[in-house]
């Protein structure tokens, strides 16, 4: 049974856009992500959409992006990063936090900078990407860039 929010998903990615823009799928990604199931509508017109001879208006290509892939472990080295940056990420600093943040910075030569901890103060942002590059031997500058990378994608 398909439902109107099929059909509207289905709209919007095959709508008349202006001139010179492409037609896009992200509002059925979008759709998709917001919990949506995945009708026998919508199945059947993503294989109609990805069949070498597609019968409709579009197709969709399936291509590798240009450029270095990332691992599986990489992905999940970034997963991990980006959960404890949301873990640490304003807390509150206390004794037993200040004294696991100095640990770990003191065991790590690259992250020993200048950095000021006050009990009873929050962590801010660069002070978690610190801790956190630490803790995953990894620059903080690395962190920042995967923090980002993840919100903006769980923005959509």
């Amino acid at each position: 049974m398909a439902f109107i929010a099929d059909y509207v998903a289905l709209h919007d990615c095959t709508q008349m856009t202006q001139k010179g823009q492409p037609n896009s799928i992200e509002p059925l990604v979008r759709y998709l992500k917001r919990g949506h199931p995945l009708t026998p509508l919508l199945r059947s017109w993503l294989v109609e959409l990805l069949e070498e001879q597609a019968i409709g208006e579009f197709h969709l290509e399936y291509k590798r992006r240009p450029g270095h892939r990332k691992s599986s472990e990489g992905n999940l080295v970034d997963q991990l990063t980006y959960a404890r940056f949301l873990e640490l990420d304003g807390k509150r600093i206390t004794r037993k936090l200040y004294d696991a943040c100095w640990h770990v910075l003191a065991s790590n030569p690259k992250h020993t900078n200048e950095m000021s901890l006050t009990i009873g103060n929050h962590l801010t942002h660069e002070q978690t990407y610190d801790i956190v590059g630490a803790e995953f031997k990894r620059a903080s500058s690395t962190v920042k860039k995967v923090v980002l990378k993840r919100k903006k994608a769980c923005a959509f």
